[in-house]
């Protein structure tokens, strides 16, 4: 009689347990939770690695992810911010926080170049300059030797500048060239070490090809020019395993401030074969600089027409074997994320992808950045679940196949952000690396704005280093 009561007994107890567990599943993964929730309960993965590199910046401090902050070599990891912004009459007249009366032409930066010999666990600033210049682009070769390029528009200036770091200095006493008429703070860089050249262009429209060995100018020419409805902005330049050359850009509306309407207009991309000196669409058409950038102009057009009454901006692309990869961000009322990847092979869009997400964990932002290397099959898109709302996550996506699926790859923090970036590089040791800057109300001059550096381990499969890497199917 005992052991039957106690048999009953089991029985119910496993019955309770099995009835709590099929209402716990039942709340997973219930469709309706919110966001918040069902990203915070999936934080499988690896971690997303975060130091606080610089506690006392400015709001523009990693201001944007057009271009490369962060890159990594045998000497370490090296990024770029803006630590100050000051009000100036001349260089030694200055008012730290500048008031919303400041000129234009009397705003300067000081910014830095810091060091980390630890895998970014801390960084040491190794240089500081003091410029009107968003923050400077990076670049590294394979000697471990940084490139950088900034801006000078202070009190009217209207050049910009490559730094060069070696390493055999010990990254100090760097040599520089101008680049005459590059003023523009929306600006980009490319090595191409196979050619022994630098790539620089920006917002000024002025392309420049300068010599690795001494920062000798090669060449220079007005590559773009304004279209009828828009001008180039926010350039995007990537090398690939080819040694193909890709400018991508985000136009804006050439008089949004007056009619009051959003700023950025459209996105387009070329490409150049043989170094920068000449340009063509995917399909072999050539384009006679200066070539008109906008949606009158030759250029292939990312973006369809009906999203032009509303902000369309380029977050991040890059190109892997005969695919092009872009993220870009459709603002409001419509707010949405598109991935879109481009065949090189028929020169046409093969996937509109619309939300672009993996796992049901969303990237919906502005800005972000997707890296990969020839050695790896992967592609990486590290952004933010959420925009800059309370619920919004640090997020990585992944492609094994080129872009045809995409997958969760890592769930990081909450965390309120602007102008996240990185490198479009996966590490030699295996990271996705990149920054942004952080604070608890970007609007308010008194909250304080923090500068960080993030990295996620790929945990990448390798793929043959002697093979490009292409998509089988694009269904």
């Amino acid at each position: 009689m005992l052991i039957q009561k106690l048999t009953i007994v089991r029985q119910w107890i496993l019955r309770l347990i099995c009835g709590i567990a099929m209402v716990l599943l039942a709340i997973c993964f219930r469709g309706d939770l919110p966001l918040r929730d069902t990203l915070g309960n999936s934080q499988s993965g690896p971690q997303v690695e975060i130091t606080e590199v610089d506690p006392d910046a400015v709001r523009l401090a990693t201001f944007q992810s057009h271009n490369q902050k962060v890159v990594a070599n045998a000497y370490g990891i090296f990024m770029t911010h803006i630590h100050k912004q000051q009000c100036c009459d001349s260089l030694n007249s200055c008012v730290d926080a500048p008031p919303a009366s400041c000129p234009d032409a009397n705003f300067t930066s000081i910014w830095r170049l810091s060091r980390s010999v630890n895998g970014g666990v801390t960084f040491t600033t190794i240089y500081e300059g003091k410029h009107g210049t968003t923050p400077p682009a990076l670049e590294t070769d394979s000697r471990g030797n940084i490139y950088l390029a900034h801006a000078n528009y202070f009190q009217g200036g209207q050049n910009a500048y490559v730094m060069r770091f070696l390493a055999s200095n010990n990254f100090q006493n760097p040599t520089s060239t101008t680049l005459t008429g590059a003023w523009g703070g929306k600006l980009a860089m490319e090595i191409d070490e196979a050619r022994g050249q630098l790539y620089f262009f920006s917002n000024a429209n002025k392309f420049f090809r300068v010599r690795l060995s001494d920062l000798a100018i090669l060449a220079e020419y007005q590559l773009t020019r304004d279209g009828t409805n828009a001008t180039m902005h926010y350039p995007h330049l990537y090398l690939d395993d080819n040694g193909h050359l890709y400018l991508a850009w985000t136009t804006v509306f050439l008089t949004y401030a007056i009619d009051k309407r959003p700023p950025y207009w459209s996105i387009h991309f070329m490409r150049s074969l043989d170094g920068g000196a000449t340009w063509m669409k995917p399909n072999g058409q050539r384009l006679a600089p200066p070539i008109i950038a906008d949606d009158t102009g030759p250029t292939d057009e990312i973006t369809p027409a009906d999203e032009h009454v509303v902000n369309t901006w380029l977050s991040t692309f890059l190109v892997k074997g005969d695919k092009v990869h872009f993220v870009y961000r459709v603002g409001p009322p419509v707010n949405k994320q598109h991935y879109v990847r481009y065949d090189l092979a028929t020169a046409h869009i093969d996937r509109n992808v619309v939300p672009f997400e993996g796992d049901g964990v969303p990237i919906l932002n502005t800005d972000g950045v997707c890296s990969t290397r020839r050695s790896i099959n992967g592609i990486f898109c590290v952004s933010k679940s959420n925009n800059r709302n309370p619920d919004s996550r640090i997020v990585v996506l992944k492609s094994e196949d080129n872009g045809l699926t995409w997958r969760k790859h890592a769930v990081g923090p909450i965390a309120f952000t602007y102008a996240l970036g990185g490198s479009p590089q996966v590490t030699d040791d295996g990271y996705i690396i990149g920054s942004y800057t952080e604070s608890s109300n970007f609007q308010d001059p008194t909250a304080k704005k923090i500068v960080k550096f993030f990295k996620v381990a790929s945990r990448a499969e390798p793929s043959r280093k002697d093979v490009v890497f292409t998509a089988a199917t694009s269904n």
